[in-house]
């Protein structure tokens, strides 16, 4: 029985990490990672610019560069009970582009109600360009991709396994996410609501996202009413 502990050991030490040096460097230089004083977190720091040329047309709203800092845990753990994603950023592409929830301000499903341009991003009313479903200019469809980290710590993965086939909405939990053979949990991207993240698993160190979450997340369902889709 002795001989098994190193094992057990090793397999709840790799299911507690965040990331792995792989995930790290999938990164844009454009985004800094740094460690925090506290040595728990990582301080993700990006101007949520894509790399590429957005081909959107959105009116009047731009993409202008932004100022985000967040704490990433190193170690997520899950929470006591999961949580809601409220408005703003709740992750962020290997881009340094954020994610956000599945809602539109009016708490329809944003999927079906908002336009984007062809890598599936748009801009805010503030100018902030972010993703609500799987930034098709970072995927690459038939292979297990890693696109991202969510502010609980676990990282946020495409919609297909390694042996090349899709990920089926009754793989994944309440929030979106799965294990994986080796014990680490992930979130898996998929085309169907609510497409990135459900609900946080894990427990938050990014107090201004645990505010918004506190003060109760303006949409917890989609709406029923005033939800017109996009023709």
């Amino acid at each position: 029985m002795n001989a098994l502990i190193p094992f057990i050991l090793a397999l709840c030490v790799r299911r507690g990490l965040t990331l792995t040096r792989r995930e790290l460097a999938a990164f844009s230089t454009e985004v800094e990672i740094q460690n925090a004083d506290d040595s728990d977190t990582y301080v993700l720091i990006s101007n949520g610019m894509p790399e590429y040329e957005s081909d959107g047309d959105f009116g009047n709203r731009e993409i202008l560069p932004q100022s985000y800092q967040s704490l990433i845990p190193k170690n997520p753990q899950d929470a006591d009970e999961v949580s809601c994603t409220p408005p703003g950023y709740i992750g962020f592409a290997v881009d340094g582009v954020p994610f956000f929830n599945p809602y539109t301000s009016l708490c329809c499903d944003v999927g079906e109600l908002e336009q984007f341009d062809s890598c599936n991003g748009h801009p805010t009313g503030l100018n902030a360009y972010h993703y609500h479903m799987t930034p098709t200019c970072l995927d690459e469809p038939g292979t297990s991709k890693f696109l991202g980290v969510a502010v609980d710590g676990y990282p946020i993965y495409n919609g297909w396994h390694r042996n090349g086939t899709l990920v089926q909405q009754h793989e994944l939990d309440e929030c979106g996410g799965m294990f994986t053979r080796n014990g680490k949990y992930r979130y898996i991207i998929t085309d169907e609501f609510p497409y990135i993240i459900g609900c946080f698993k894990g427990s938050i160190a990014d107090e201004s996202v645990l505010r918004k979450i506190n003060g109760g997340c303006q949409c917890m369902e989609v709406a029923t009413d005033a939800c017109t889709p996009v023709p």
